[in-house]
């Protein structure tokens, strides 16, 4: 898939909401966010495989919650490196730690939240 293509299945507003940058955003509603992202990836992740663990019910239950920090409710995915993220399984490419979910947040992922970040996966 090129990334044109990858673009234009991309709604508008997104768009314009990542061109506008953090003041914009604050005038979406997180869960409106979180939605439209978990679209855009179970519409385009089909062809591209690049979201194998999906966390969509933490995300939305995060996006519900108050959150303060420069990037409060914007979503995002973040790479399977052995990060450990409260919840989310940990892979890092290996089947050692296929069933590995940490209970606790590694000092990325406690960085991450404080900033007001939503993890959707993978």
């Amino acid at each position: 898939m090129q990334s044109s293509t990858v673009v234009a299945t991309v709604p508008p507003t997104v768009l314009g909401l990542i061109q506008a940058g953090p003041a914009a955003w604050k005038q979406v509603a997180a869960a409106e966010l979180v939605e439209i992202a978990i679209a855009a990836i179970e519409r385009l992740d089909p062809q591209l495989n690049a979201v194998p663990i999906r966390a969509f019910d933490l995300a939305r239950a995060r996006a519900r919650e108050v959150l303060t920090g420069p990037f409060a409710g914007v979503p995002f995915l973040a790479k399977d490196l052995g990060l450990e993220w409260q919840g989310l399984p940990v892979r890092a490419g290996s089947r050692y730690f296929r069933d590995y979910v940490p209970a606790w947040d590694g000092e990325l992922a406690r960085r991450w939240r404080q900033a007001g970040l939503i993890p959707l996966g993978r």
